[in-house]
Parts: structure tokens; C-alpha cells; sequence
């Protein structure tokens, strides 16, 4: 009986304990989902500051720094919901989170391939003058780390601050997000195809 009674106890710890990593996760997605969004009239806006925690969360070696990645996140975060990313940070779950979208534009198959055609020509566009830097920092670098090569393509959009730019920019980095949570080996492979 006692064994029958811890036996309940150990499910019931981990199914609350699922139950609160998908809170967490909810919550923190539903206010990523406007910090990537807000444009402010400088550089002190959300897009930028998800970006630059995106950078911090995807380096390598002694530059990676996760505790600065979520103090930049947090200026970009609704303060009632720094909570949910410490959480998450806790869980382990911020860089995944930062780094996906799930935008109305996936919405069925025939949305989906839409997504991935608008894409893959975003890309091309950004990348046209400069095939190298999209092989070195985008190609060769999905292999090694996909979070780095994602961070390399948004920043290809919005490289430096542009309030003209910004909102477009903004857009497309949640389509691109999207396609990274949705596939991101059909993402990259809109990358490797300038290179057969």
C-alpha cells in the first residue's frame, strides 16, 4: 500500500510538473510573439532586443552568456511576464522559444508551401549580393549549430537599426521563425540549394 501510494505521488509530481512547463512555455511564446514585434521609433525596440538575446543564446565557447541573453530579453518583455522567462530559463526552454513562431500564415499545406516559396525568396533577396556570406554563416553553419544560422539569417534583414525597415523586417522574422518551427531542414535546404 505504501509503495502503491508513492508510486501516486511520483506521477502526480511529474504530470504537474509538465503541467507547469506548458504554461510556461504558453505564456512566454504568446509575449515573445509581441516583443518580436515592437517597433519603436529608435533602436531601443523590442525586434532588436529579441535579436541581440537571440545572438547571446546561439554563441559559442566563452561568448555564450545565457544570463545576459534573458536581461536582454527582459527589455523586451511585458514586465507582468519576466516570471515566465525566468521559468523558462530555468527549464531550459528560452532559446527554443526565442527562436520559433507559429504564424497564421502556416495554416494548412497549401499555406505552408506559400510560407516556405516566400521564404526561400526573402532569402535569395538578401543574400543576392553576397553568396559567400550566406554559405559560411548560413549553410555551413546550420550543420554545427541551426539556432546560430537562424540568428544569421534574421540579422541579414534588419543588420543595423532602420525604422523605414523595421516592421517589414519584423514580419518576415516571424515568417522565418515559423518555417524553423515547422521544418527547419526544409528551411536550410532553401539555403543549400544555391549551392548544388
Amino acid at each position: 500500500m505504501c509503495r502503491f501510494r508513492i508510486a501516486i505521488v511520483m506521477y502526480a509530481t511529474v504530470f504537474l510538473g509538465l503541467g507547469i512547463a506548458q504554461t510556461v512555455s504558453s505564456d512566454t511564446a504568446d509575449d515573445l510573439k509581441i516583443a518580436w514585434k515592437k517597433i519603436d521609433k529608435n533602436a531601443d525596440s523590442g525586434v532588436m532586443h529579441c535579436l541581440k538575446a537571440l545572438d547571446l543564446y546561439t554563441r559559442d565557447g566563452a561568448s555564450y552568456d545565457p544570463d545576459d541573453a534573458l536581461k536582454e530579453l527582459l527589455l523586451a518583455a511585458n514586465p507582468d511576464k519576466a516570471k515566465f522567462y525566468r521559468a523558462a530559463q530555468k527549464l531550459g526552454k528560452m532559446p527554443e522559444l526565442l527562436a520559433t513562431a507559429r504564424s497564421i500564415e502556416s495554416n494548412g499545406p497549401t499555406a505552408v508551401d506559400k510560407l516556405f516559396i516566400e521564404v526561400g525568396d526573402s532569402i535569395s533577396a538578401a543574400y543576392k549580393s553576397d553568396p559567400e556570406g550566406l554559405d559560411k554563416y548560413v549553410n555551413k553553419e546550420y550543420f554545427n549549430n541551426p539556432a546560430r544560422a537562424l540568428y544569421n539569417l534574421l540579422n541579414a534583414l534588419l543588420p543595423a537599426w532602420d525604422p523605414a525597415k523595421a516592421k517589414d523586417a519584423a514580419e518576415l522574422m516571424e515568417k522565418y521563425r515559423t518555417c524553423y518551427a515547422l521544418d527547419r531542414n526544409r528551411l536550410f535546404g532553401l539555403v543549400s540549394a544555391h549551392f548544388q
